[in-house]
């Protein structure tokens, strides 16, 4: 059974729903959701929005026929998210851990006035009995690797979430082992905290996915928290496991690209190519990575006309910087596959960049990728001749290909002499064996002229022996 949100809107219900249990609770204030508890759960917690919560269900309409049940087999979904109809997000989330109940559902939380032919008709009230088993915190980590888990404590209110660059102002409080190490009222803008504020990387994570007067919890691995460098400020001891309350207080947003002029996109992306390799300086790769990122974020398109040709060059020059700086910092972090797509990107606005070819050059080399990085090196010389790290490098890739070379003929010069060796050896005990044939011939056929002749038989035998010895020499 489909169990995703009948109409987009849910409508005040006018109408009661009838034949409710005695102690039956409402849980949309408008008389749309009853819910009626079968069996108390066995914990105080509850489920918030984004945990992937594991239930047992059976659907009946009104008169007791049952349409669907997950028979044992468990259903899991996001809670929250409007992945079932409207009845369950609210539903599942007011139940505790082991808790059975039976949901009321007027048509308008379940499936409308569209139905779902042909078990469900049009704006048909259902009853669902639902079994929480189990559920797990929201995954915040875009590998999924479960690094960083969520609990809504409050959901906040309004859609807008802040992005890059936002000004936020945050309470939190972290943890480690029940222990408070960290209780602070702050203000700081994302993706750009100065270094002083000691902020973990799952910080910057969580705030672009809450909401205003939102309050999470947030369970955080060593990865996404000091690492194994742990924290000397706070005493946290390396690959330290960590929570954290947040709550976001408010927030200003970043100016988004569209909301600018072509001037005041290139004059911020200006600042955040300052602020990108202040970063780059202190080795903060990532961090400035996020600065160059938004020089391409800001320069995506433009209203320039074409005989605006000034504003179009530093357009073009500004776009390329972002495109090679996070380059450089993809090659700093070893990640040259991803230094390989910028240098293409900014390739395709100036074929002739030396610096795109050289560090494309670079990442190939990286990548023992000789014949090719030498290519991307000989193409930076046609252009400058006197690119010095340009020549050495080719140089460098001469060196390498030809001790590969070298190495490759010297182990197949070894495999081929051995080879030969072995077919001397064998062609050796092939006449050995051969000059046996014939010295056993030649015996047996004085063999044969001794029983004639009459000749005793231990002279045969030495005669026999003679040229077998004969032979062997």
């Amino acid at each position: 059974m489909d169990l995703t949100e009948g109409d987009a809107e849910v409508p005040k219900v006018q109408e009661v729903l009838t034949e409710l249990p005695s102690g039956a609770v409402s849980l949309s204030g408008d008389n749309g959701v009853y819910k009626f508890i079968r069996k108390e759960g066995t914990s105080e917690q509850k489920p918030s929005t984004g945990s992937k919560v594991t239930v047992d269900y059976t659907g009946k309409l009104e008169d007791g026929s049952v349409f669907d049940s997950s028979s044992g087999r468990k259903f899991t979904f996001n809670l929250g998210k409007s992945e079932v109809i409207k009845a369950w997000d609210l539903g599942v989330a007011s139940m505790k851990r082991g808790e059975v109940c039976e949901l009321y559902c007027h048509s308008k939380y379940a499936y409308g006035e569209r139905g779902s032919p042909p078990k469900i008709p049009k704006n048909a009230n259902l009853i669902f009995e639902v079994e929480l088993h189990s559920w797990e915190a929201e995954d915040l980590t875009e590998d999924k690797d479960g690094g960083i888990l969520r609990e809504i404590l409050n959901a906040g209110v309004d859609y807008t979430m802040p992005n890059n660059g936002a000004e936020v102002e945050l309470e939190l409080v972290g943890k480690h082992n029940d222990n408070v190490f960290d209780k602070r009222h702050i203000t700081y803008n994302v993706s750009e905290a100065d270094e002083e504020l000691q902020l973990i990387p799952a910080i910057d994570i969580i705030v672009k996915q809450m909401k205003k007067s939102e309050h999470s919890r947030i369970f955080v691995k060593s990865k996404y928290g000091f690492g194994a460098a742990g924290s000397q400020k706070f005493n946290i001891p390396p690959n330290a496991d960590l929570v954290y309350d947040i709550k976001l207080v408010k927030f200003e947003n970043a100016a988004e690209a569209w909301e600018m002029t072509d001037e005041e996109r290139l004059e911020n992306s200006s600042i955040v190519k300052e602020k990108g390799t202040k970063f780059f300086k202190d080795k903060k790769y990532l961090k400035a990575m996020v600065q160059y990122k938004k020089i391409l974020d800001y320069l995506e398109h433009h209203d320039a006309k074409e005989d605006q040709t000034e504003l179009l060059e530093n357009w073009k020059k500004m776009k390329m910087a972002g495109y090679l700086n996070l380059a450089l910092c993809y090659n700093k972090l070893k990640d040259y596959a991803e230094t390989i797509h910028m240098c293409e990107q900014a390739l395709k606005e100036d074929p002739k960049s030396e610096k795109a070819l050289y560090r494309m050059g670079e990442a190939y080399f990286e990548q023992k990728m000789f014949d090719e990085a030498r290519k991307h090196f000989l193409e930076v010389i046609k252009i400058n001749p006197n690119n010095k790290p340009a020549r050495n490098m080719k140089a460098k890739c001469d060196q390498t290909i030809k001790k590969l070379k070298d190495a490759e003929r010297s182990k197949y010069k070894g495999m081929f002499d051995k080879f030969s060796k072995q077919d001397e050896e064998a062609e050796i005990r092939k006449k050995v064996e051969q000059q046996k044939e014939r010295a056993k011939a030649k015996a047996a056929k004085k063999v044969a002229k001794t029983d004639e002749s009459g000749e005793p038989a231990e002279a045969v035998n030495d005669g026999m022996k003679n040229g077998i010895a004969e032979a062997q020499s």
